[in-house]
C-alpha cells in the first residue's frame, strides 16, 4: 500500500496528523492545502478499508487514515507480543517429581533462549 500511496503522492496522509482548519481570513493557498489533505485522507481511508477484513473494517470505519495506521500498528504489536510467549508441559507420575521437572524446564529455557525465568504461572 505504501508503494501506491507514494506513487500517488498521498503517503503523507498516514504520516501526519490532520492539520487544523484554516481560519476565514487565511490565505487561499492554506485553505486549498487543507481541502487537498481532507480529500486525500478520504481516498486513502477508503483504500485502507477496502483491503481490510470485515472485522477490521468495522473497527476502523470511523477513523481517519492516520488513526487507522497507528491503531493497526498497536494491534499487530500486541499480537506479536502475545504470540511470542512459550508454553511447556511436563508429565509427572508423582508430585515429588515437580522440582526435578522445574529444573529441566529452567535449563531448557536458559539454553534455548539465553534468558532467565522472570515469572512462573500455575493453574493451582
Amino acid at each position: 500500500m505504501r508503494i501506491v500511496l507514494k506513487q500517488e503522492r498521498k503517503q503523507y496522509v498516514i504520516e501526519e496528523h490532520v492539520p487544523n482548519e484554516p481560519g476565514a481570513n487565511a490565505p487561499r493557498a492554506d485553505k486549498d492545502m487543507f481541502k487537498k489533505h481532507l480529500d486525500d485522507m478520504i481516498d486513502v481511508g477508503c483504500l485502507m478499508l477496502a483491503t481490510m477484513t470485515p472485522e477490521l473494517q468495522k473497527q476502523h470505519e470511523d477513523m481517519v487514515a492516520y488513526e487507522m495506521i497507528h491503531n493497526l500498528k498497536e494491534i499487530y504489536e500486541r499480537q506479536a507480543r502475545q504470540q511470542s510467549r512459550y508454553g511447556y508441559t511436563y508429565l509427572m507420575r508423582h508430585k515429588s517429581e515437580a522440582l526435578e521437572k522445574f529444573k529441566e524446564f529452567k535449563n531448557e529455557v536458559q539454553n534455548q533462549h539465553g534468558k532467565s525465568i522472570k515469572a512462573l504461572r500455575s493453574d493451582r
